[in-house]
């Protein structure tokens, strides 16, 4: 195992474009991988998984929070085996590693080390302390466009539950990176729009990001229909890429046609922000209140708390809206 303690962390919502640039990180089409020098999983490993599960599930007490993150506490709640803490903590690493070596193309002892996993705000602090340079790369993307892609995913209609708890994965990852960015945590956000746009001119953003020299990655492979297109798991029920269309734009703006007036108008009402601090083109500004709200984040709410996923980002959005509703509980 090699001695790196370099990690690059690709995350965002879901149906933002993690998955795609996740493939142009971790291989070629050739199966080979991307670049030499950096050994990347796109596949969301089950271990990792397992992992980060057992982390959001855990509940510290006060006094093993106040000892720092990386304690006996932690390690005993995600299943590390007893030793010295510091023994402990090199074991939490090297699952990390081997499992991204696991999965990641074969090739030479790599410099960095990378993973794509959506949504894992509940996990960077642990990873930031597990390891000395944590590249940190997020995606963003257009709330009204992740509501359609998601909604087209799971074949559920647009004001179902389980269509409208992507925004509560949206407003999730945009609160993360306020976080990160006013705690001065060097971080790299990456809008889908441009990544679909302009791939290479992106690819190099993030391998300048994490300190690797562009010549070593192929570019003209981006250019060419082998790269998975945006609607990576569509066809492939969440098991497999669209093989064989290339990167495509087809999917941006696509909520101007298809969203109708009212969806749209919530839409605006809880992410307004998102929409305002990326600069994503919208003719709704300071969407009041509306009581046809109240069931959408009803259904929001109980299809999160079924899948166990955190409604305290739409809750911190609602307040801050003076919103008749702020508990979702």
């Amino acid at each position: 195992m090699s001695a790196v303690s370099r990690i690059l962390v690709l995350t965002g919502s879901m149906r933002s474009g993690t998955s795609l640039l996740g493939h142009i990180m971790q291989k070629k089409s050739d199966g080979m991988r991307a670049y030499e020098d950096l050994a990347f999983d796109n596949d969301e490993s089950k271990r990792l998984g397992s992992v980060f599960s057992k982390l959001r599930a855990y509940t510290p007490t006060e006094a093993s929070a106040s000892s720092g993150l990386l304690n006996h506490d932690v390690l005993d709640a995600i299943d590390i085996p007893a030793g010295s803490l510091e023994h402990r903590i090199a074991a939490l690493r090297e699952v990390f590693l081997s499992e991204i070596e696991q999965l990641a193309p074969k090739g030479p002892i790599p410099k960095l080390y990378g993973f794509k996993r959506t949504s894992i705000n509940h996990a960077l602090d642990l990873i930031t302390a597990l390891f000395d340079d944590v590249r940190v790369v997020f995606t963003v993307r257009d709330p009204r466009d992740i509501l359609l892609s998601h909604r087209k995913r799971v074949n559920a209609d647009m004001r179902d539950g389980n269509a409208l708890l992507i925004l509560a994965y949206a407003l999730s990852n945009h609160e993360m990176i306020l976080r990160r960015q006013k705690q001065g945590k060097d971080t790299l956000v990456i809008p889908y729009e441009r990544a679909v746009r302009y791939p290479v001119d992106v690819t190099k953003d993030i391998l300048d990001y994490c300190s690797l020299a562009p010549e070593k990655y192929d570019f003209d492979s981006l250019l060419t229909s082998d790269v998975p297109n945006n609607s990576s798991f569509g066809a492939g029920g969440g098991l497999e890429f669209v093989k064989g269309k290339g990167i495509t734009t087809t999917s941006i703006g696509r909520h101007k046609t298809e969203l109708d007036a009212d969806m749209s108008s919530f839409v605006n009402y809880l992410c307004g922000h998102i929409l305002t601090s990326n600069g994503y083109e919208t003719t709704l500004e300071n969407v009041d209140w509306d009581p046809d709200f109240e069931p959408l984040l009803t259904a929001m709410a109980k299809r999160c708390k079924q899948l166990h996923i955190s409604l305290h980002a739409v809750e911190a959005r609602l307040k801050e809206l003076n919103a008749p509703l702020t508990d979702l509980s």
